[in-house]
């Protein structure tokens, strides 16, 4: 096979803020190409696909920074999206005696995004003591597909995991930090593969 691509990138910089948009190409894996049928493990049997096209990505991220020297603040945000087309996903058919037969084939509605947020304040009690307070902020929502038996479901994966931490210097010799977070995920299927 033989493809061509023209490959399109941007990058804006507005005030404190960077745009860039940009697109990638990911060529399937020789294994995955190879006419060739794995057969080494009787209860798991995987295909190779010749006719897979690569995977076109579109990326998008978004970040700023900003450190206050007054008061001694600083923050960033960086925000992240990418959807793929023509995603390589595995096709699996399972039969009555377990036997499971995976194929490698190209697929649309594979996406995923990511945002992170952190904010420090910093606070000199004292030429000698310095306080630190910041916050952290991580959600990832991403879209996956499952093909089972020719039938098809979306995978939805959706994880926050906010964090603070507070930390107290003396003279940049000694310092005392604690870190506090916590992590939440959820994944839901859409579809006939999964009740």
């Amino acid at each position: 096979q033989r493809f061509n691509y023209v490959l399109p990138s941007l990058q804006i910089n507005i005030a404190k803020w960077n745009i860039n948009y940009s697109v990638n190409v990911n060529e399937p894996s020789v294994n995955n190409l190879q006419p060739v049928t794995d057969n080494s493990n009787p209860l798991y049997v995987q295909n190779g696909n010749p006719a897979l096209k690569p995977a076109v990505s579109h990326s998008l991220n978004i970040n700023t920074y900003n450190y206050n020297m007054k008061s001694n603040i600083n923050y960033n945000i960086y925000l992240y999206g990418t959807i793929n087309d023509n995603a390589v996903v595995y096709a699996r058919t399972v039969d009555k005696s377990g036997v499971q037969v995976t194929t490698p084939v190209n697929a649309n509605g594979v996406w995923a995004t990511q945002a992170n947020m952190n904010f420090n304040k910093q606070v000199k009690f004292s030429k000698d003591w310095k306080f630190s307070a910041g916050a952290n902020m991580w959600a990832t929502y991403n879209q996956g597909l499952v093909i089972v038996n020719e039938y098809k479901s979306t995978i939805k994966n959706l994880g926050i995991s906010p964090r603070a931490n507070i930390s107290f210097n003396w003279k940049d010799i000694f310092e005392f930090r604690q870190n506090y977070g916590v992590s939440w995920n959820k994944s839901s299927y859409t579809g006939n593969v999964f009740p």
